[in-house]
């Protein structure tokens, strides 16, 4: 999840200079990406009941219940994001080239 946080943190300013920079869309993105990291910071505790020592559990920050259905929203919502951004800066590059 750290690589992913690092890798989003690199394109934002490219996302905010193609886009609307005020677009609540980003903060949302950007406070799902911060709550999964939180939750589960090596992204190995939806696999994983335990860590690579195995004594601690994975999702010991996470709440007691979660709704998977609210999950996927918020995954999908973050996937089609990132889809449309990729979808766009290779639009962008293509027109470059």
């Amino acid at each position: 999840m750290k690589d992913l946080i690092a890798s989003g943190r690199r394109c934002s300013a490219h996302i905010r200079e193609f886009g609307d920079p005020e677009d609540p869309i980003l903060s949302i993105v950007e406070d799902n990406l911060r709550e999964f990291d939180a939750i589960d910071p090596a992204s190995d505790g939806f696999c994983y009941p335990l860590d690579h020592s195995g004594t601690v559990p994975t999702l010991g920050k996470a709440p007691q219940t979660i709704s998977l259905r609210l999950l996927n929203e918020a995954m999908e919502a973050v996937a089609v994001f990132f889809f449309c951004v990729r979808s766009e800066l290779l639009s962008r590059l293509d027109y470059v080239a």
